[in-house]
């Protein structure tokens, strides 16, 4: 018998056992019992993951994942001529689904891509370009392991290409967005 919790990162379980000596007679109708009890902290293992760019510049507000991410889940991209927001959810490193964004303003078309279990992002390509004085990202177009998504906005500008590892994917994003978006960065972690 036991119990476990989860204090913030670390798994903490308490475990009880009883035994039953079998080889002991009862002495005055007494039953001998063994009883250890052990207290034990499981810490999980952290994946490394590496935080790649940011691609575009400096405007804007910054927005980044306060949980380390293990897979993405969904991404919505809102556009018009140029990208205008991003959101996303993820799995974390506990396990647990976590909720990002919407980073940046309103756009005239939002698009959600839900992955498939066993798809994965391995690779964002876009464009940065100027827009009234601000550089901002102009395109955006997500390559998974089974399509390509995109490409949204309008590829005007300087290209940009996230190149992961093999035998990583993309877990998440951290970004620069005001009214647009301005500048992407992504998390690259193992498959």
């Amino acid at each position: 018998m036991g119990n476990c919790r989860w204090d913030r990162r670390v798994r903490i379980c308490r475990v009880f056992v009883a035994k039953v000596i079998p080889n002991v007679p009862p002495t005055g109708g007494r039953t001998w019992e063994l009883r250890i009890s052990a207290f034990s902290v499981c810490i999980p293992t952290v994946t490394p993951v590496t935080k790649m760019g940011p691609w575009g510049a400096d405007g804007g507000t910054a927005f980044d994942i306060t949980e380390l991410p293990r897979s993405l889940q969904t991404v919505t991209i809102r556009c018009g001529d140029v990208i205008n927001s991003i959101g996303f959810s993820y799995t974390d490193q506990a396990g647990q689904k976590k909720i990002a964004g919407p980073w940046g303003g309103d756009g005239a078309l939002s698009v959600t891509i839900t992955l498939a279990p066993s798809e994965f992002i391995k690779q964002v390509q876009g464009t940065t370009g100027v827009v009234g004085g601000v550089t901002v990202v102009t395109s955006l177009t997500l390559v998974s392991s089974v399509t390509t998504y995109g490409p949204f906005g309008k590829a005007n500008g300087t290209p940009f290409s996230s190149q992961v590892p093999d035998s990583n994917s993309i877990g998440g994003f951290y970004a620069r967005a005001g009214g647009s978006f301005n500048a992407l960065g992504v998390y690259a972690c193992p498959i």
